[in-house]
C-alpha cells in the first residue's frame, strides 16, 4: 500500500499548479481569444461612414426641396408682377384716351 504524503513537497505543488493551469484546456482558449481579437480588429466600424452618407442624402433632398420652393415662389412673384404691370398699363392707356 502507498502511504499518503504527509508533507507537501515540490512535486505535489507542481502537480497542483499543473492541475490548476491545464495547457490542454487553456491553450485553445487563448488561441481562440487571439483569433477573435484579430477578427474584431479587422472588422471596421462603418457606422460613421453610413451616417455621413445618410446625412449627405438628406442634405441633397433638402436642397432640392428648397430649390423647388424658391423656383415656385419666383414664378408666383413674376405672375403677380405681370398682372400688376398689365393692370398699370391698362390704367395708363385709359388715362391717355
Amino acid at each position: 500500500m502507498l502511504a499518503a504524503p504527509t508533507s507537501t513537497g515540490p512535486g505535489l505543488i507542481e502537480m497542483e499548479k499543473a492541475i490548476i493551469f491545464n495547457f490542454n484546456l487553456t491553450l485553445p482558449i487563448i488561441a481562440i481569444t487571439g483569433e477573435l481579437l484579430l477578427l474584431m480588429n479587422s472588422v471596421r466600424d462603418t457606422s460613421k461612414e453610413v451616417k455621413e452618407e445618410q446625412a449627405a442624402t438628406v442634405m441633397n433632398a433638402v436642397r432640392a426641396e428648397i430649390s423647388e420652393a424658391l423656383n415656385q415662389m419666383k414664378r408666383e412673384v413674376i405672375v403677380d408682377l405681370e398682372v400688376k404691370m398689365a393692370g398699370a398699363k391698362e390704367g395708363e392707356d385709359h388715362k391717355c384716351h
